[in-house]
């Protein structure tokens, strides 16, 4: 008799050249710096183009090295798991500091395919990236049954925590609930997400 793991939930793990996340890093520090990101009220928040810029398209107009990476391993991603490796692709993307003490709350990206994030500046103690259970009554059922636990493994899991470093990258399903946990080094902490489309 084996167990079987049904429904998975795929992410793909990817890394950027040294080249392009050194490149990467410089435009996001001057783009920061340009923009007196140092100087604001962040509140315990990520600071960030999402809300500033609507038409999300950080990459397009300052990064298409690190968005071609991006393409690449999201195509790479569609091949592993059964689609059309060839589909056109709409992405938005945007940039995010993290200074020290700040974070970045539990969300989801409704309506996208795929979204990913890459790492360009972190530290060990500047929070994690973590991916939550995303079925809510399976969350709740191992809440319910926590004392009957033995050990931790695939199938009891609730969270996938991701301790970044510079040049990583992760795609994931869009609507999996994900969030940054509190910076707590002393060093800012760069990134930039992504949402993909696929497209008729």
């Amino acid at each position: 008799m084996q167990v079987e793991n049904i429904f998975p939930n795929p992410i793909l793990n990817f890394y950027v050249p040294e080249l392009v996340c050194k490149k990467s890093l410089q435009l996001a520090t001057d783009y920061s710096t340009n923009n007196q990101w140092f100087d604001r009220d962040h509140f315990g928040n990520s600071i960030t183009t999402y809300h500033e810029d609507i038409s999300r398209n950080y990459c397009g107009n300052h990064d298409s090295d690190l968005a071609d990476v991006v393409i690449l391993s999201v195509r790479e991603y569609l091949n592993g798991i059964g689609y059309n490796i060839d589909s056109n692709l709409r992405a938005e993307s945007w940039l995010n500091l993290n200074l020290p003490n700040t974070h970045h709350s539990l969300h989801e990206h409704y309506g996208s395919f795929v979204s990913a994030v890459v790492w360009l500046k972190t530290d060990k103690n500047s929070g994690n990236f973590v991916l939550h259970e995303p079925l809510g009554v399976k969350s709740q059922n191992f809440t319910q049954y926590e004392f009957a636990k033995v050990k931790k493994n695939e199938y009891n899991g609730e969270i996938y925590s991701i301790t970044p470093s510079p040049g990583q990258g992760i795609i994931f399903p869009s609507w999996m609930p994900h969030q940054v946990q509190a910076n707590k080094s002393s060093e800012h902490r760069y990134s930039v997400a992504f949402n993909i489309w696929i497209e008729k």
